[in-house]
């Protein structure tokens, strides 16, 4: 007989209760617990290198397997039962319960939940998820997350200061020594290897680089239990396999080798000091130059300058060499050791540069006295103090050719003009007169012939404190007025009018480009500033370097040129209007500065001399002996007194110069007009 069944609250109460009478518990099974330590324990890269602990479930009846879950720290925090039992199985890995604590270490396979292969540097948390039997998923339990674990290879310590010292006098490895301090603990250490590296072409060495060097081109050095200093075998090779030698600079490394167990992976030190093997030498002297500096037709001609070395201490004596062009390609170092004591010039050392001028009977190498029409060069021999110590020979100075030489003479005598200097296409020159306050406004221009008559070419006007000058395509001279301020044009037949009348501080020095725009110095605010030709005033340089501008020239590269009268320097001057300093003379007050063939003139009025500059800022006397005074003569024995402005001759065959008439005070009445002949 069938009966229906009827569902109330009775009969679903009466069902719960006989179902726990049966054993069939509806609770979640117990969660394993404490999932830690998780440890480093290889150095694979992998899942071989975790092992994981954690103690199993209290009562494993309910269990069917444990599984393993891998997720990066980054997320952990949100990871939960849920999104446990959403893994799938490659990315987990399932133990079978033993009925004991378990501790493993994974597979080279395992995965992170997201299936991505275990690997170094990545921070990692281990999850045990508890599976319950049967297909209740909500009956699954998942543990904690244990401490966070980074996979990371063993390293090997590195060795610390290391040292290359030049030890001998072998040329090779043997004069290398090594030195270096070991790892306070070199357990893990199997050996060290002393690598050597050029300088050049170091850049990038690294670990790499010194893991693949092959067995022949490095050291090794057995680890000792002491601090390393060791001299290298005479054959010792660099890192590309070339013996170690002289004259090339090298940095020395040291690479830690892992010993396998403690640690895999091996460790480069920092380099050392750079290190270059040379003999001991008496040190060559350097910037050795040769001028032309009178008119005797021997070796009085010949002045010699060069720079001694810091260090004298191996040097017993210099000796100066003088070579014919035609043969200095073949000399060397024997051929000047070979020289005999009648062809040298010897000067002792004292720690000065040194600055001569050679003998009237003073020969060549070749054993011939010095003469104009030859064409020269100079050396320096460095003679050693002592055996075993190397003589050195300098490098040639500039090849000279003695001719006939400058000489100074006076044009005539002016009344006040100490001003600017210019000449004409013709070839007269114009001196002007700078005044001096109170009692002369220097209101005047001169016209002085070749021959040396002058007159009066412009007076008066807007002219007050003229100095600087200079002539634009035109023909027409324009006239700095450093007590007025302005700028006066004064045409072809003398007639003066006001070009600038204002915008300017104590003009000095003018120059005048091929578009005959104007460069002004201003020493009262030191700025350089630009004039177009029709009178637009707009600054162009300005600098702390700048200090009084009182003269300025265009020179062929391009740029400008300004003497400081406030000090010795030589400012150059960009295009774009970068002041930087170029060159700087003795003696200070420096007056105006011209251009001509490559190379700079400056009347230095505080050193009473005529400096030449070449374009890379190489300094030489032109012209007196820094004596003041009016002597005239050869151009290096001749004398100036307080010499301000020059300028050339239409042909460039005579410098002329304006100068103080006294040879005492700073008076500038009445003047001179001086000439300087160059010979070609």
């Amino acid at each position: 007989m069938l009966h229906s069944y009827v569902s109330t609250p009775l009969t679903h109460y009466m069902f719960f209760s006989l179902l726990l009478l049966l054993g069939c518990s509806s609770s979640p099974t117990k969660v394993a617990q404490t999932v830690d330590p998780v440890t480093n324990v290889a150095d694979n890269g992998d899942g071989r290198d975790i092992r994981v602990s954690f103690t199993k479930s209290a009562d494993e009846t309910e269990v069917r397997e444990y599984r393993l879950m891998i997720r990066k720290t980054v997320n952990a925090s949100s990871f939960d039962l849920a999104g446990a039992n959403a893994v799938i199985v490659a990315n987990y890995t399932t133990i079978t319960p033993t009925g004991s604590d378990i501790s493993l270490t994974l597979p080279a396979n395992a995965r992170d939940i997201q299936g991505n292969s275990i690997s170094n540097d990545i921070q990692y948390r281990v999850f045990v998820l508890t599976v319950a039997n049967g297909s209740n998923i909500e009956l699954n339990e998942l543990s904690a997350a244990s401490n966070t674990i980074t996979l990371t290879f063993a390293v090997a310590p590195v060795v610390t200061s290391v040292t290359a010292s030049d030890v001998a006098e072998n040329g090779n490895g043997g004069d290398l020594q090594v030195s270096f301090v070991r790892p306070a603990d070199e357990s893990a250490v199997n050996e060290y290897r002393i690598i050597v590296v050029k300088l050049q072409g170091s850049a990038g060495f690294d670990l790499s680089s010194a893991n693949s060097i092959a067995a022949a081109n490095f050291i090794r050095v057995s680890k000792t239990g002491n601090n390393i200093q060791v001299a290298l075998p005479e054959d010792s090779r660099d890192r590309d396999g070339e013996l170690i030698q002289n004259d090339v600079s090298y940095f020395v490394f040291v690479l830690t080798i892992a010993d396998g167990l403690n640690a895999t992976v091996n460790a480069l030190s920092l380099r050392s000091n750079a290190i270059t093997l040379t003999f001991p030498t008496a040190p060559a002297v350097t910037n050795v130059r040769a001028f032309d500096v009178t008119n005797h037709g021997n070796g009085l001609d010949l002045q010699v300058s060069f720079n001694v070395p810091a260090d004298e201490s191996e040097t017993l004596e210099y000796r100066v060499l003088v070579v014919q062009s035609t043969v200095k390609t073949n000399f060397d170092l024997d051929a000047a050791l070979a020289a005999g004591s009648d062809r040298v010039f010897v000067m002792s050392p004292d720690g000065l540069n040194k600055l001569t001028v050679l003998n009237a009977n003073s020969l060549d190498t070749n054993g011939d006295l010095i003469t104009e029409g030859l064409s020269y060069s100079v050396f320096v021999l460095s003679v050693a103090r002592d055996i075993g110590v190397f003589s050195t020979l300098s490098v040639a100075s500039q090849e000279i050719t003695l001719v006939k030489t400058n000489e100074v003479m006076t044009l005539t005598d002016l009344p006040a003009a100490t001003g600017g200097v210019d000449v004409d296409a013709q070839g007269n020159v114009y001196v002007t007169d700078i005044g001096a306050a109170p009692t002369r406004r220097g209101q005047t221009v001169y016209k002085v012939t070749p021959e040396g008559v002058f007159s009066i070419f412009a007076q008066g006007g807007g002219l007050l404190g003229a100095s600087g000058n200079e002539f634009d395509s035109n023909g027409d001279l324009f006239q700095a007025n450093i007590r007025g301020n302005s700028i006066s044009k004064i045409s072809p037949s003398g007639v003066e009018s006001t070009f600038i009348a204002s915008g300017l501080a104590s003009p000095v020095g003018i120059t005048i480009d091929a578009g005959d725009t104007l460069y002004v110095a201003n020493c009262g605010n030191n700025t350089i500033q630009k004039i177009s030709p029709s009178g637009v005033i707009n600054q162009f340089a300005s600098s702390s370097l700048l200090s009084c501008p009182n003269g300025i020239v265009l020179a062929d590269d391009g740029n400008f040129y300004v003497a400081n009268f406030n000090d010795g320097r030589i400012l150059k001057i960009t295009k774009q209007g970068v002041v930087t300093l170029f060159a700087t003379l003795p003696g200070a007050n420096n007056g105006h500065i011209v251009f001509r063939d490559g190379l700079f003139y400056v009347a230095a009025r505080g050193a009473h001399r005529i400096f030449k500059i070449n374009m890379s800022g190489e300094i030489s006397v032109f012209a007196g002996t820094g004596v003041r005074g009016h002597s005239d003569g050869t151009a290096l024995q001749a004398t100036f007194s307080l010499p301000n402005d020059l300028a050339f001759s239409p042909a460039g065959d005579i410098l002329y110069i304006n100068e103080v008439e006294p040879t005492f005070g700073s008076a500038n009445i009445p003047s001179k007009v001086r000439m300087i002949l160059i010979q070609n």
